[in-house]
């Protein structure tokens, strides 16, 4: 069973309730070491959140106008096609939005983190 609860989704499954907040990007190509991914431009502020990953990931700027990148005691930073960057196991980071859609290869290194969400 799906509900929409504002900007949360509940979902039951098995008599389980697991609730889940909405992703302002969509998964374009996926594998095991990486994701292309598409973020809207026009998703809601609240979805693009302060949050840190479970693994190091190596992102690689495939398109989009106007986007920044925000480490935790940093300001933003720019971010332009054919920018590579690293985010660390477990480092606090948020995307800010630009002017077009912001497409972007992740991959995925085995280094995980304890307790950190995705």
């Amino acid at each position: 069973m799906l509900k929409n609860s504002g900007f949360r989704v509940e979902v039951t499954i098995f008599g389980r309730r697991m609730r889940r907040t909405p992703r302002p990007y969509s998964i374009l190509e996926s594998t095991d070491s990486f994701q292309i991914r598409s973020f809207r431009v026009d998703a809601p502020s609240e979805e693009y959140v302060w949050h840190r990953d479970k693994e190091t990931r190596e992102v690689e700027v495939l398109s989009g106008e106007g986007w920044r990148i925000q480490f935790e005691n940093c300001l933003p930073a720019l971010i332009k096609p054919g920018l590579k960057f690293t985010i660390p196991v477990g480092e606090y980071h948020r995307v800010i939005p630009g002017a077009t859609a912001l497409i972007c290869r992740i991959s995925f290194r085995n280094v995980s983190a304890p307790n950190v969400s995705s």
